[in-house]
């Protein structure tokens, strides 16, 4: 069947179409002559396949794909264009899946603001930074990260980025940080430490042992170097110990050269591994000063004991001699007890005594102021009267002479009897020298009223102004009392 003609409009989509494809084709065959081609894709009946054109860049290619550090190029936006096979290894991710993704998924938050500021400058000058690669990964890459401007007229504002892993470099300088460390520490100890290696010979010590032995025992076997001795006197064996794993420290001993001591704990460790022992561990502390402290201790102790014995002893015999004290104090309290028991009972007796003797001398009072009333009585009433009628009746001289020398004697006799009386009753009426008479016999108020046929308020009266006279009012003595005290 006859094909109908083709309209304008389709003849001029043709003659496009064809035109786009003879530039493409003329643009292709540019980019081989040229050298911008490195391979071309080709169909063939196993498939599409990829022919390498080889050029004077081959070598340089082949430069970056076998260097130790990662080349990327990055677009303006940090697509990555390009990167060789040791960028992939450090960010360990598959190189077909590295090409085309962005360079900002490899790096955590943190880092970011840093590396926009690096590609910022990367576009003007070449510019360095230290990262860290592994965005939300457990195991994070130090790298270097170094930039510069990608000179390309079909790539305008690219970059080139080589990417160094700085894991060995940042490990070594761990370790020598470590080991400055370690050196600190040993020079700064006040402890002596010694390594050695699993012969026994010195490779490492701190300065603490030059303090020690005057020099730095470097590559000396230890056992020479310091010739350490066990308390019973044997010596002591570096490797003999770590052999009986010696672990807890140990009291060891040094002898000078003037024959003194001393002393230290040494403790041992082994550094071990499959294949046996690394090297040994050795520290040393100083215990020269704590122990002579220990035994001067043990000797003031010893001696604070001596004087405890002593001063026990001293207070054991002074508790016999208190307690000897005592025993006799306490005899002599018993015997005061029983003398005071003694003394009660005369006191009693004597108090009873007393009694009897008060009541004696009263009644002897009573009956020497009778007997002094009865003899002044019965001397006026039977001898006075009788010697005033001798005198009137007596006409001798000599018998009147008599007569008086009688009457002198008898008044000298009876004298003491009235002397106090007179005194005393010479300020009284005769009818208060009655009423006091008769209050000294002992008779009442009312019985002396019916004697004087007196009223008992005029004996009363009377009575008042006898202790008036006599001094004894508002005393607290009875007026018979005082009445017959004056006899």
């Amino acid at each position: 069947m006859p094909q109908s003609p083709k309209t304008y409009q389709q003849l001029s989509d043709e003659l496009r179409e064809v035109t786009a494809r003879m530039k493409a084709a003329e643009e292709s065959l540019r980019a081989i002559l040229s050298g911008e081609v490195d391979g071309l894709v080709v169909a063939t009946a196993e498939g599409d396949r990829v022919f390498t054109l080889s050029g004077a860049d081959l070598p340089y290619r082949i430069m970056v794909e076998t260097m130790s550090e990662g080349a990327v190029t990055l677009a303006t936006d940090g697509t990555i264009l390009f990167c060789n096979q040791r960028f992939a290894d450090i960010v360990r991710w598959p190189l077909e899946q590295v090409v085309g993704s962005s360079i900002y998924r490899y790096f955590s938050a943190d880092h970011l603001p840093l590396l926009q500021k690096l590609f910022a400058r990367g576009l003007k000058d070449s510019s360095k930074i230290e990262s860290a690669l592994g965005a939300g990964e457990e195991i994070v890459t130090p790298v270097l990260l170094s930039v510069s401007p990608l000179e390309i007229v079909d790539m305008p504002g690219a970059v080139c980025m080589v990417v160094t892993d700085l894991t060995e470099q940042k490990r070594d300088e761990a370790m020598l940080a470590e080991e400055r460390l370690i050196a600190q520490i040993l020079d700064q100890a006040s402890e002596m430490h010694v390594l050695c290696d699993h012969q026994g010979r010195i490779i490492r010590a701190s300065k603490s042992t030059h303090r020690l032995l005057g020099r730095i025992p470097i590559f000396e076997t230890f056992d020479e170097a310091f010739a350490f001795l066990y308390p019973d006197g044997t010596p002591f064996v570096l490797l003999s110990a770590i052999g009986e794993e010696l672990s807890n420290k140990v009291e060891v001993a040094l002898r000078h050269p003037d024959d003194t001591y001393a002393y230290f704990l040494l403790s041992a460790n082994a550094l071990v591994n499959s294949d046996g022992i690394l090297g040994i561990v050795v520290e040393i502390v100083d215990i020269t000063e704590r122990k002579l402290a220990g035994e001067n201790l043990l000797k003031a102790y010893a001696e604070v004991e001596r004087k405890v014995d002593e001063r026990t002893a001293e207070l054991n015999q002074a508790n016999r001699a208190l307690a000897l004290e005592v025993e006799h104090k306490m005899l002599a309290e018993k015997e005061l007890r029983h003398a005071m028991l003694e003394l009660k009972d005369k006191a009693i007796g004597l108090t009873e005594a007393n009694m009897a003797l008060k009541v004696l001398l009263k009644q002897g009072e009573a009956d020497r102021i009778e007997l002094e009333e009865k003899v002044l009585l019965n001397v006026k009433r039977l001898i006075t009267p009788y010697m005033g009628k001798l005198k009137r009746n007596q006409s001798d001289a000599k018998q009147n002479a008599y007569i008086d020398i009688l009457e002198s004697n008898l008044n000298e006799i009876v004298s003491p009897f009235v002397r106090n009386l007179e005194a005393t009753m010479s300020r009284l009426s005769r009818t208060e020298i009655e009423v006091a008479q008769l209050v000294r016999q002992g008779q009442s108020t009312k019985k002396i009223s019916e004697i004087l046929r007196l009223a008992p308020s005029t004996i009363d009266f009377h009575r008042n102004n006898i202790r008036t006279k006599l001094g004894v009012k508002n005393k607290k003595i009875g007026l018979r009392t005082y009445l017959s005290s004056l006899g």
